[in-house]
């Protein structure tokens, strides 16, 4: 896909709703290497620990699975998983930014080497939960392109919100809609809009790859300022009160 149609990245503050925010320090969290995954792999793996342990300092009972695809995701269905976990399971709470302190390798009695890591954390208690009439309708996304098609598709809100589309690819995460040619506008209530918005731009899918598309309708216009990643995209999204916003995702192949 085009790159070049994805480089608008509005600089205004993030809107963070009305919810409960708190500060846990020097949470640990540890994970086992084994044959079947790397020193690097244990070591994300043990931040996840942390994060999951961070979420039960903080008060939150449940466990977040969708933390548990975030640092392992190596293709677009695990991808789409992610994204449909934080559409589909109803958190009370969740990560939205952390810090690394530490990662220690270790070994216990039985000789088994494990990594060790600490982290502080700063967690969401959610107030609300997601509203089912703030809903956007999706279509015209197929499951297999060929290389150099362009990507095109219809949405119809069924309440006034506003759009971001994200697009996952095998080594790239970035906003596809808005960008530099296409602002950020309000979507009406059951009135259709085919994307590409402007007369004369394509979204072109130049690379053979997986991808993912998520679209993140939200009540009120919230610029995305992260960086392009995926965990940035999913902090920016649970810092979205769930009322306040619905998510849905995507995946395609380009061959």
């Amino acid at each position: 896909m085009r790159k070049e149609i994805i480089v608008f990245i509005c600089c205004l503050p993030v809107i963070v709703f009305a919810q409960e925010t708190i500060k846990v320090n020097g949470v640990k969290g540890k994970y086992f290497l084994s044959n079947d995954i790397s020193p690097k792999q244990a070591k994300d793996l043990a931040i996840i620990e942390a994060k999951t342990e961070a979420l039960r300092v903080a008060g939150v009972g449940e466990t977040v699975s969708s933390s548990k695809v975030l640092i392992t995701t190596e293709g677009n269905q695990k991808v789409e998983q992610l994204f449909n976990n934080i559409a589909t399971v109803e958190l009370s709470g969740a990560i939205t930014s952390y810090k690394v302190d530490t990662i220690i390798e270790q070994k216990n009695e039985f000789n088994q080497t494990y990594y060790e890591a600490v982290i502080n954390a700063e967690v969401i208690k959610y107030k609300t939960k997601p509203d089912p009439s703030f809903n956007i309708q999706i279509e015209g996304i197929d499951k297999v392109y060929n290389k150099g098609n362009d990507l095109k598709f219809e949405c119809i809100p069924h309440m006034d919100g506003y759009l971001k589309i994200f697009q996952i690819a095998n080594n790239y995460a970035g906003l596809l809609y808005p960008n530099e040619y296409e602002k950020t506008n309000l979507l009406v209530k059951e009135q259709q809009i085919k994307f590409p918005i402007k007369k004369g731009l394509a979204y072109t899918l130049d690379d053979a790859e997986s991808n993912t598309l998520v679209f993140v309708f939200t009540k009120k216009n919230i610029p995305f300022t992260g960086n392009q990643t995926i965990e940035s995209i999913t902090e920016w999204i649970y810092k979205i009160s769930p009322d306040e916003r619905q998510v849905q995702s995507f995946s395609f192949v380009v061959k």
